[in-house]
């Protein structure tokens, strides 16, 4: 290495090179000799033809830049000028006044109560964020829950809060202008009173969801319907017919006018058959003896099939509808409606149904007298009977309940024939089991009868309504209608009148009586039917019954359920006064034990009360 020391080239140089003198050529040296260049920069005058290209692009571009401004002037103008007129112009729908619904005596059970909401426009609404958290400062909403609601809201207008306080109100207002896309609007909100009593017969409302609006027609975002009792059923009468405006707005969302395209039509009032003061006596009584328990209770007019009083407990209060609910809040409410949807084995309730039966058919006669010994042996299975009634006729079994008397003839025994599965369904379908009633409310159950026997043996317990037989409380009641008006079943009905309010009232319908069936039995058979639930309250396991200023007629049933048999439902249904019914009911209570200690206590009650409260 020290030899090739001698070759080094030392330069010396104290200027400074520029980044673009490395890359002169000899080329670039000899012209800079012959120019005015200066040393260290690198610079070339531009050909002219170069500025030629470049002038002639920009111009083509400006050209076509004409071209598109004028068809858009010219040719595509009336379609923009639509586009802009419908981005400032658009329809709202004029909410109606939803009808209201009266009891029998005019006693208004639900209003319309004005309330005011937050709604924001998702077109109109500025920056999001800082609109959100402003909103969730005044109304005290969480901004997470208003993000997610106005995320996840498909419709262009969201509900940001419902039902605002007057204090809310007035802080809002006072910022309105301020938060852009978002307005107070003016709605209504049911209020039902007592609500408790009466909300499986009235029902509530919800707000319509994306699906209703798919087969719904004249229903806009936001809009209330009703999803249950007569709120649901009666949707069409109660709704009315809303209306239409127009509104023009301009870029910053103020409305420069407002037009009535067409005006709202008020929806129509319901007067039922309900006595509101009888409903809320049999809900007190049945609460009292039901203990926390489920329970239900109807009660019927024979007359007419209206019906006065239809208790379902556990019940709920349906003004919590008014406010937003979650799924979960929503799915923790006990909706079953028990009158008409509940289905339990009907026990001794069957009795003087089956007891016309096996008259109709010849199977017995009034005369006919069976030993009871305290139960029966077929096979190997013993049935038992509550106690030994000793010899027994057809109004003492009903009276007293005696079960070897309808396993003889419904089953057959020893001698005497049986009316057998296939004439046992007859006539209990002829009695309204094991169909819907028809009433106007919607979510009847059926009900369950058995279409063949699983054993032999179940004849027997068919016979005294236990096994494979399901009924509600309605059918039930509306069964006994033809036992108490001699031969007649009447759709029951809630509803009597559909009403209006000019100077005075205005019965748009007029709701008849509706014939199910008649004339299926004969009066001397119901006759006798009767008299053994006459019989009942006289000196049977309706006693207590006697204590009323009117004489009734009635059956109770205690019904076993579970696996072991050994839990049973309450069971009463009678009439009264007994010559001349206008009323049926109908009571059971679940796992509430003997028919004749916990239901015949709280018709006593309520049929108490009817009678000395009656209005001529």
């Amino acid at each position: 290495m020290g030899d090739l020391d001698k070759y080094k080239v030392k330069i010396s140089h104290k200027e400074v090179i520029e980044p673009e003198e490395t890359f002169l050529d000899s080329r670039k040296i000899k012209e800079e000799e012959h120019s005015d260049y200066e040393l260290g920069r690198m610079e070339l005058s531009i050909k002219k033809r170069n500025f030629i290209i470049l002038f002639s692009l920009i111009l083509v571009g400006f050209l076509m830049l004409l071209v598109k401004i004028g068809l858009l002037q010219i040719k595509d103008h009336s379609f923009y000028l639509t586009q802009a007129r419908e981005n400032a112009v658009r329809i709202y729908p004029i909410k109606s006044q939803r009808g209201v619904i009266y009891d029998k005596n005019f006693k208004q059970l639900v209003f319309n109560q004005p309330s005011f909401n937050l709604v924001l426009d998702k077109g109109e609404v500025g920056e999001k964020e800082d609109v959100l958290k402003e909103i969730s400062k005044i109304t005290g909403i969480f901004y997470e829950e208003i993000l997610n609601n106005f995320e996840k809201n498909p419709e262009s207008k969201v509900i940001i809060a419902e039902n605002l306080e007057h204090e809310t109100i007035l802080a809002l207002e006072a910022r309105l202008k301020e938060i852009k896309g978002a307005e107070i609007e003016k709605d209504f909100c049911r209020r039902y009173v007592e609500g408790p009593y009466f909300s499986q017969v009235l029902g509530f409302l919800r707000r319509v969801n994306p699906d209703d609006l798919n087969y719904l027609a004249n229903y806009y975002p936001n809009d209330f319907i009703g999803k249950s009792g007569l709120e649901q059923s009666y949707e069409n009468v109660l709704r009315g017919s809303p209306g239409k405006k127009r509104i023009e707005r301009d870029v910053a969302g103020r409305t420069r006018s407002e037009e009535i395209l067409s005006l709202p039509e008020d929806g129509q009032n319901l007067l039922l058959h309900l006595d509101s003061e009888l409903q809320k006596v049999v809900y007190d009584e049945l609460s009292k003896k039901a203990k926390n328990k489920a329970a239900s209770a109807i009660a019927l007019d024979p007359r007419s099939g209206g019906i006065l009083a239809m208790v379902s407990l556990p019940s709920f209060d349906n003004n919590i509808f008014s406010q937003k609910l979650s799924q979960e809040e929503y799915e923790e409410i006990d909706l079953l409606n028990r009158p008409i949807a509940g289905i339990y084995p009907t026990g001794s309730i069957i009795k003087p149904i089956l007891a016309a039966a096996a008259l109709s058919e010849g199977i017995i006669s009034t005369n006919k007298k069976i030993n009871c010994l305290g139960g029966i042996q077929v096979g190997n299975k013993i049935f038992h009977d509550w106690k030994t009634h000793g010899l027994t006729d057809i109004i003492k079994a009903i009276a007293q309940s005696c079960n070897v008397y309808f396993y003889t003839i419904g089953g057959g025994y020893g001698k005497q024939d049986g009316l057998g599965l296939e004439r046992i369904l007859k006539y209990l379908k002829l009695f309204g089991w094991g169909s819907i009633t028809g009433v106007d409310i919607f979510g009847e159950n059926k009900g369950i009868l058995p279409e063949k026997l699983e054993y032999p043996g179940d004849i027997y317990s068919i016979s005294i309504g236990q096994g494979s037989i399901a009924v509600t409380p309605l059918q039930v009641a509306v069964s006994y209608m033809a036992l108490a008006n001699g031969g007649t079943l009447l759709k029951p009905q809630l509803v009597d009148k559909i009403i209006v309010f000019t100077d005075s009232v205005q019965i748009v319908d007029d709701i008849e009586p509706e014939i199910i069936r008649q004339n299926f039995i004969e009066r001397d058979i119901l006759e006798v039917s009767r008299r053994g639930m006459r019989e009942a309250v006289v000196s049977g396991s309706s006693r207590l019954l006697s204590l009323l200023p009117v004489e009734a007629a009635g059956k109770t049933g205690t019904a076993q359920f579970g696996k072991e048999g050994v839990k049973t439902h309450a069971w009463f249904s009678g009439f009264a006064p007994y010559d001349e019914p206008e009323i049926i009911l109908t009571i059971i209570v679940e796992g509430g034990g003997e028919g004749s200690d916990t239901a015949v206590s709280v018709a006593k009650e309520v049929l108490e009360y009817y009678f000395s409260n009656k209005k001529e």
